[in-house]
């Protein structure tokens, strides 16, 4: 009876312990890959991570204000910040823009979008601080310089859409630029 007794309470006991070695075990799904991308640059400054990818709104225009070549739309101010800056290692900071610009207009971005929502005869400028309008062959103007204090600077722009020829049609518009900065 002792013998008897001891299998079953043994068995018992087992089966407590191994109950969890029989449940279900956990369902592994599909992964992904994650990329990390940096750069150790040897310049005054850093790009500040907010201002290396910017999306900027340019708003709504009324195609009747965008009928001749050149009428703009309303500025919107936009910046990019240089973070970390050691005026000790160069003392400025100028901006080249570089982008598809548009074959009736070379100082202007060409509009991405193509299709039947997009606008025709419309790009986009960009406008330093003086004034002037921004090259988009990577060129470092004059307008886009800065000069660098210690800590964090701005430069600041602004960008409009422009009626590129006579006619313009209404439309979305999407234009892309990439920009460099020189230390000087």
């Amino acid at each position: 009876m002792k013998t008897a007794l001891l299998v079953i309470s043994t068995s018992i006991l087992l089966t407590g312990f191994m109950g969890g070695a029989f449940a279900a075990l956990p369902a592994v799904g599909a992964g992904g890959t994650i990329n990390f991308d940096g750069n150790v640059v040897e310049t005054a400054c850093a790009v500040d991570t907010k201002s290396q990818n910017q999306n900027i709104s340019l708003g709504e225009a009324r195609r009747a204000d965008m009928a001749e070549k050149g009428d703009v739309s309303t500025k919107t101010s936009f910046s990019i910040v240089l973070a970390e800056c050691d005026p000790t290692i160069q003392e400025t900071a100028s901006f080249g823009f570089t982008g598809q610009v548009d074959s009736d207009d070379p100082q202007s971005l060409i509009n991405l979008d193509t299709g039947t929502d997009a606008a025709s005869k419309v790009g986009v400028q960009l406008m330093d601080t003086t004034g002037a309008v921004v090259p988009l062959d990577g060129t470092y103007s004059e307008g886009t310089k800065i000069t660098l204090n210690e800590g964090e600077n701005t430069a600041h722009f602004s960008a409009y859409m422009i009626a590129t020829a006579l006619g313009a049609k209404a439309g979305s518009v999407h234009s892309t630029v990439d920009f460099k900065v020189q230390y000087e």
